[in-house]
């Protein structure tokens, strides 16, 4: 009997592991290709719904199998962080009563629902880490490039391949990129330089300048890594250009949707509910509102994000919102520091520095959601 329970005991974490992979592999890897004519975006809207009918079946499946689901305590600060974000959704329900906002608007959906599957998607993201196959991410990374340029471009001439947006497609190529380069597997010097070229090629085509920022940031880190150099240093180094870049918008002339006067707007507009926000989802209505919004080219435009994440969450969940999410990074990148993890590093930068400036697909998201659940892994094995 001791040895069949240990057979059995041993076929159950074969099994979590395997829909940990399964889950974790779709949603992250195979769902950017998936494009569908439904709803108002044929790139957004299906993975959306897609995402977060996987993220149900992902922890329904957790639930049934996995014994030690609600037991895991790896870093109670960031549970406690995690809890506080579901827990300011919450009140935001009970003091809005606005059903407007559990979905949010009608083409990114990204509401009180779609932060509440990415609260669960962290959760069981971080039961152990998936382990990737650095070739099979080559693969990806060449069949994007070639359906970026199968898709054609947009109105301003720049590729948007399956995310459907230029600079989610640069972003999500900042994401993939050091999962090859960075793997401890080995990968020859043949494929290292096609990885190279084929983000240089998927950045250049995207026209995308805050994936050039990102990648920069990206760069940065790793030569100062190279020079010895810890990495909690080369991390700040890398986080001050992006902060330093932020200046960017206001230098430049651009007309369209132009930054600067977004996020001089969305300051203002937090300021209408500073506490608990406006609503996630409610971007665009509280911009509307501000003075600031009404005296730009704005007011002719929708939009429906600050173009930037902490303002988003200035917007959507006041200084309660914007201290979460800033404690949650915080604490999630010093897990990774110490544990001199620099291919989460490295991912970490790229994606951070697309959020600073642009609204992101789904995908985008959950790698971002994702990032913060493998600094409560237990496993370091990536």
């Amino acid at each position: 009997m001791g040895i069949y329970h240990i057979l059995q005991n041993e076929r159950v974490v074969v099994y979590n592991k395997s829909v940990q992979n399964t889950f974790n592999i779709f949603l992250l890897f195979i769902l950017p290709f998936l494009v569908f004519q439904f709803g108002i975006s044929p790139f957004e809207t299906p993975k959306i719904f897609i995402a977060q009918g996987a993220i149900l079946l992902f922890v329904l499946s957790l639930l049934i199998f996995k014994k030690d689901f609600f037991l895991f305590s790896k870093d109670s600060v960031l549970l406690r962080f995690l809890i506080g974000v579901g827990a300011l959704l919450v009140l935001q329900l009970i003091i809005f009563r606005d059903n407007s906002i559990l979905f949010g608007g009608v083409y990114r959906l990204q509401g009180l629902f779609f932060m509440v599957s990415l609260l669960i998607f962290t959760y069981c993201s971080a039961q152990f880490r998936i382990k990737v196959n650095p070739l099979y991410i080559v693969v990806l990374l060449i069949a994007h490039t070639l359906l970026a340029l199968g898709l054609g471009v947009n109105e301003s001439n720049r590729a948007f391949g399956t995310l459907g947006e230029p600079n989610s497609l640069a972003a999500y190529t900042l994401f993939l990129w050091p999962f090859i380069l960075l793997s401890t597997q080995k990968v020859t010097l043949v494929v290292k330089v096609l990885t190279a070229g084929l983000v240089l090629l998927l950045l250049y085509i995207s026209g995308s300048r805050s994936g050039l920022i990102a990648l920069f940031s990206q760069c940065v880190f790793l030569a100062i890594l190279y020079k010895n150099i810890s990495h909690k240093l080369a991390f700040c180094a890398a986080v001050a250009i992006l902060a330093i870049s932020l200046l960017s918008p206001f230098i430049s002339q651009t007309y369209y949707e132009n930054r600067a006067d977004i996020w001089k707007a969305a300051v203002q507009a937090g300021y209408a509910k500073p506490v608990t926000g406006s609503g996630f989802g409610a971007i665009h209505d509280a911009l509307s509102k501000t003075t600031a919004y009404k005296n730009t080219t704005l007011k002719a435009r929708t939009v429906d994000s600050t173009h930037n994440i902490f303002l988003d969450w200035w917007v959507q969940g006041g200084v309660l919102g914007v201290l979460l999410l800033g404690a949650l990074l915080y604490r999630s990148s010093s897990v990774f520091i110490a544990q001199n993890n620099t291919l989460i590093l490295t991912i970490f930068i790229g994606i951070l520095g697309a959020f600073l400036f642009n609204p992101m697909s789904i995908i985008l998201h959950l790698g971002l959601w994702w990032i913060v659940g493998q600094s409560l892994a237990k496993e370091t094995d990536i």
